[in-house]
């Protein structure tokens, strides 16, 4: 599976008029210290517009973008593409939300990681979908065939 991680400098997010609120700094000082050091370690950190640039090559032509909450990670870099004059590369139709698929009832089996590190996180959410969906597409049919998912019948 390809993954994409990298560490933004946080002056590079105050220059384009980013903001972080007291209680986003509370909650990271809440957060273990491993996760504390890959959100602020300043070691490899690059400018906000070159990761954001990177990501989208990376997004670019993928036909779903899976985010923990529809609302919060996907909001915030679109919100940032916007910032930097950049279009964002998906559509709002292939925007996927994992809390809605873990809320069926099927056990995602998500392997542990550090919780709040941003690559982990994302590859714990990512193998606890394959795993809904697996037991989806091998568990539900219809007339005797398997059901495909709708988005993949337009």
């Amino acid at each position: 599976m390809d993954s994409f991680y990298c560490k933004v400098d946080l002056d590079s997010c105050d220059r384009i008029g980013l903001t972080t609120n007291d209680d986003t700094i509370a909650w990271w000082a809440s957060q273990s210290k491993e996760a504390q050091a890959a959100a602020f370690d300043p070691e490899d950190r690059i400018d906000i517009e070159e990761a954001f640039a990177r990501l989208y090559k990376f997004c670019w032509g993928a036909k779903r973008v899976w985010s923990n909450g529809a609302t919060f990670d996907i909001v915030i870099c679109e919100h940032v593409f916007r910032k930097i004059n950049r279009a964002i590369p998906w559509k709002f139709w292939e925007v996927r939300d994992v809390r809605t698929a873990f809320d069926l009832g099927i056990n995602p089996q998500r392997p542990p990681v550090t919780a709040h590190h941003a690559l982990e996180d994302a590859w714990n959410q990512a193998v606890g979908i394959q795993n809904v969906y697996n037991t989806l597409r091998t568990s539900t049919t219809s007339a005797g065939a398997y059901i495909a998912p709708f988005a993949n019948q337009r």
